[in-house]
């Protein structure tokens, strides 16, 4: 059944996707593997739209997986004019034949976009992508820990010319240590099951 796009708020969820794995896997160049920062680049890219035409509810337009096989929910305002936002957008990158739009009805996503009575829960199960947004995070983390270590050598075998330049060296390690601890306070604070602001 067809549901009926309502004018008024409501929860809309994507699934971006390639249609076929064993296309995916054949063809990386296409689509690479673990793809994590194309699927925050679309989300971002769908989220500022929703912003700018005023329909996103809450600020929050959840995200989690990787490109080839992610997912977004979000509330909005107007459901009708959010999912026609989210296929125009799609349009331009030419990536609305990879996406399935579904809206919330009685407690479960009913399958709006390509076509209806599609079956969409499955694919909106966050938990699928728990796995994939842990490694994501331990690459992170793995990186601020080493980025933190390797200034942390460069400082203890460099020796600063005059007061001037050590205090510039303190500045910079100040605001790269501060940076760092953001990235683990914000990573830290992530649950898979809401996804990325």
């Amino acid at each position: 059944m067809n549901p009926t796009l309502q004018k008024e708020p409501g929860c809309i969820a994507i699934h971006f996707g390639t249609p076929n794995r064993a296309l995916e896997s054949s063809m990386p160049e296409l689509f690479p593997p673990n793809n994590l920062l194309g699927a925050l680049i679309l989300h971002q890219m769908l989220k500022n739209a929703l912003e700018r035409e005023g329909v996103l509810a809450t600020g929050i337009f959840g995200c989690v997986g990787e490109l080839s096989d992610c997912v977004m929910l979000g509330e909005v305002t107007d459901e009708a004019a959010a999912v026609e936002i989210i296929k125009r957008e799609l349009d331009r990158p030419l990536l609305r034949i990879f996406c399935q739009i579904a809206v919330g009805r009685d407690g479960e996503w009913q399958s709006v976009f390509p076509s209806a009575g599609a079956r969409v829960n499955c694919l909106l199960d966050t938990e699928r992508h728990e796995m994939t947004f842990e490694k994501f995070k331990a690459a992170i983390l793995a990186w601020c820990d080493r980025t933190e270590a390797d200034f942390n050598r460069l400082v203890a075998t460099h020796t600063p010319a005059n007061d001037t330049e050590r205090e510039a060296i303190e500045t910079q390690r100040r605001e790269l240590f501060d940076s760092l601890q953001q990235t683990r306070a914000s990573l830290k604070s992530q649950d898979p099951d809401q996804g990325n602001e």
